[in-house]
């Protein structure tokens, strides 16, 4: 039999592939474009495209960052197309599919401290950065391929690699210097809505010194008075009563529950045992030992209140303003701490059910 030298090359082709060991970890996919654009708040969209291998059923692909909010992913013809999370990235299924674009939002790429922010990140080929408008760069690593002026935001084309971008933000800085000031506000008012007074003298005092440097321009110092105001507002303690006179009180109350008690027992046929839900609040605390103390507040006062509460009613129980709410409410959101639902217009807020005591299920 005779073999055409087309065909010898394939077989001889096909015998190496046989004789080669296949390499583990081969990713598979090879990256194409990259974008990331850099919001005042923190959070950062990633456009990331790349080509995959359509012979391939799944192919893993390592993204940046570990949380993918508002996660797209389309194939070269717009189609939808499905993923699960792996360490890293995600495992994309490819099947017959040659490129896949992934879009995204995280909050993983930047951090803060005071007023400086840093953007980082690890590219394996180069990529355009657009920072807010207002952003004033402070140190860049490495050099830039280029800068550019995109409706007043700055874009930098950075190589391949380690990326680092510290900026500060100049309106930005006045809206989160007012932030924090309402953020401090409302922890005061928590505090003495559940009765911890001592100490909140000095937390009103570093309010209105966070007020007066807000009024002058100072928003960096604005800010870390505000900080200071909230830290001092949440380590505010109950007053001290008198043990003597508080002994006798209870005893008394505990006399008069008694003798009620007693008296309706009598008078009253037995009534069912309602089960109510309690939570493990010990074992929630435990698991997040960071948690803010008005965070907890709102915890406990959703307990109370059989593990939910409406916004509004959280809002109402603690007088504190509608968006300090929902940044509190958002951040133990993150630390899947609550679910949001939404009902009848209104959004339920409800301790998720790991912490029933008991292990029940709500």
């Amino acid at each position: 039999m005779k073999f055409s030298k087309g065909s010898k090359l394939a077989l001889a082709l096909l015998v190496v592939s046989l004789l080669v060991p296949p390499v583990h970890g081969q990713p598979y996919y090879t990256p194409l474009e990259l974008s990331f654009i850099v919001y005042p708040d923190g959070y950062v969209a990633v456009d990331y495209e790349v080509n995959v291998d359509p012979t391939r059923s799944r192919v893993n692909v390592s993204l940046f960052g570990d949380l993918y909010e508002y996660l797209l992913l389309e194939d070269q013809d717009g189609l939808l197309l499905d993923s699960s999370p792996i360490e890293g990235g995600l495992a994309i299924d490819t099947l017959g599919v040659i490129s896949v674009t992934i879009s995204y939002q995280t909050t993983d790429l930047t951090g803060k401290a005071g007023q400086i922010w840093t953007f980082t990140v690890e590219t394996l080929i180069s990529s355009s950065v657009v920072l807010p408008g207002d952003a004033t760069i402070r140190t860049l690593s490495p050099m830039p391929l280029a800068m550019s002026d995109l409706n007043g935001n700055f874009v930098l084309t950075m190589p391949a690699g380690s990326l680092v971008v510290s900026y500060t933000l100049g309106e930005r800085a006045r809206a989160e210097a007012s932030e924090d000031i309402e953020d401090a506000q409302a922890t005061v008012t928590i505090a003495q809505t559940a009765g911890r007074t001592e100490g909140l003298d000095a937390a009103n005092d570093l309010l209105q010194q966070a007020e007066d440097a807000y009024e002058a321009g100072d928003y960096e110092e604005a800010s870390a008075l505000a900080g200071a105001a909230r830290s001092a507002a949440a380590s505010a303690t109950a007053p001290e009563t008198g043990g003597f006179d508080m002994m006798f009180v209870a005893a008394a109350a505990l006399i008069v529950v008694a003798a009620a008690a007693f008296f309706l027992m009598r008078r009253k046929p037995p009534q069912p045992v309602v089960s109510v839900v309690s939570y493990d609040l010990e074992a929630l605390f435990a698991d997040r030992p960071h948690l803010r103390l008005d965070d907890k507040e709102v915890i406990r006062f959703l307990a109370e209140n059989g593990g939910e509460s409406f916004a509004a009613e959280i809002r109402e129980r603690f007088n504190v303003p509608r968006t300090s709410l929902w940044r509190m409410i958002r951040r133990l959101q993150r630390e899947e701490v609550v679910e949001v639902h939404n009902i009848g217009g209104q959004s339920l807020v409800r301790i998720i059910p790991r912490y029933i005591a008991g292990g029940e299920e709500g």
